[in-house]
């Protein structure tokens, strides 16, 4: 049987916030909302800021309540954090909260346009490599790059349920500690 992994998720909105409980066990992913928070901009001085105080009071009462809807004896392996950065919506792109940008926005708007054909190079250059791959490529057979990390240490393609338990990692680089001596594979 294997063990169950519990997780939890604080998800900041722009007028709500959340802490949601997640446990993958037996090869599913179960999530539970276990707490709810308003979240609104206060103003001060002809500013808007977020309550950070209270934001942080509610996420630290969130992962309590996470904590206690755990089974006795689990704990949470990992806390992820989701916060969106986004403007009003009745402010127009480039203002918030009454400032406005003059910079050289035309240096900056010139810099993003060569980024994103970067990007779209990039995109394209995936997608022949990955095409010439396919067809006239090998398989790349068991931990081709002589890999120190645990994800290298299974067959290829992997099966369905990677390892029958959770390993134990006790280096940074657990691979190279299961490699016998002088072994380069």
């Amino acid at each position: 049987m294997s063990r169950s992994v519990h997780t939890v998720a604080l998800d900041f909105g722009a007028t709500s916030g959340r802490v949601i409980l997640g446990t993958w066990s037996g090869g599913r992913l179960s999530l539970r909302e276990v707490h709810r928070f308003p979240n609104a901009f206060r103003s001060l001085n002809g500013h808007d800021y977020w309550e950070l105080g209270t934001l942080w009071h509610e996420a630290l009462a969130g992962l309590r309540k996470a904590a206690e809807a755990l089974p006795r004896g689990a704990t949470i392996a990992s806390v992820g954090v989701d916060c969106w950065g986004v403007h009003r919506k009745d402010q127009p792109a480039g203002v918030v909260d009454g400032f406005s940008y003059g910079g050289p926005q035309e240096l900056w708007n010139g810099l993003a346009a060569v980024g994103q054909a970067l990007v779209a190079v990039t995109i394209v250059l995936f997608v022949l490599t990955a095409a010439r791959a396919f067809r006239t490529g090998e398989p790349a057979g068991d931990d081709p790059w002589d890999a120190q990390t645990l994800e290298w240490s299974v067959s290829s393609p992997a099966p369905a349920d990677n390892f029958a338990s959770v390993p134990a990692v006790t280096s940074p680089e657990p691979l190279l500690d299961l490699k016998p001596a002088g072994s380069e594979k």
